[in-house]
């Protein structure tokens, strides 16, 4: 059991702060086909010699962010709630991975404005809500590198949230947005063709990200 301090939209499964570890892994965390499927894109990336720094906000158990580690990327993840880092802490001990992830502890407003950024790729998986989901994306486009993309979670999870990813593919700052398995990429690529595809397979095809 953790007690859970929650910073984001809320649940829709868990009725009070007291949360079984086991329900948790079950409803919350990604799939073993999706963590995959980001480590790879991340393993081509490197490959291109497009690696570099990832951010994931929302840490979770820390299952997905072993995954992002394991591509090999220097990988730093937020968590606003104490009790759940340190969950993942020791899940990342048990692996391996402790010492090859840089965690932080506290909400996305305060970390964003204290943090300078640097970010290759950001992968927004926590605060399920709308206008927050597009304020954090406009704060990140100033602190991501050149041609950095976003990956946003959950974006037809809420009506709010639809209505936010509808508003972004709207952003002509983002020339190349992909929706996939309920997620949403942002990228500005410069001299690139305005494109916004729908990926209808349960994988990704790496060619989509040369």
């Amino acid at each position: 059991m953790i007690v859970v301090d929650d910073f984001g939209a809320g649940s829709r499964v868990f009725s009070n702060d007291i949360r079984p570890v086991n329900k948790i892994a079950r409803v919350v965390l990604q799939s073993e086909k999706v963590a995959l499927s980001i480590m790879s894109i991340l393993i081509f990336w490197r490959s291109k010699g497009l690696g570099g720094r990832i951010l994931e906000m929302g840490t979770s158990l820390g299952v997905t962010t072993a995954y992002l580690a394991a591509s090999g990327w220097d990988v730093e993840t937020w968590e606003g709630c104490r009790n759940t880092a340190e969950y993942a802490r020791c899940n990342w001990q048990g692996l391996g991975y402790d010492g090859k992830i840089k965690s932080k502890i506290g909400t996305f407003n305060t970390l964003l404005n204290e943090d300078k950024g640097g970010w290759d790729v950001v992968f927004l998986d926590g605060h399920h809500d709308g206008p927050s989901t597009i304020k954090y994306v406009e704060i990140l486009k100033t602190k991501l590198n050149p041609g950095g993309a976003i990956l946003i979670d959950d974006i037809d999870w809420s009506e709010s949230m639809k209505i936010a990813w509808e508003r972004l593919l709207e952003d002509p700052h983002w020339n190349i947005t992909m929706k996939w398995r309920g997620k949403g990429w942002l990228f500005n690529r410069v001299g690139d063709v305005e494109q916004h595809l729908k990926l209808r397979k349960s994988y990704i095809p790496l060619s989509k990200f040369i």
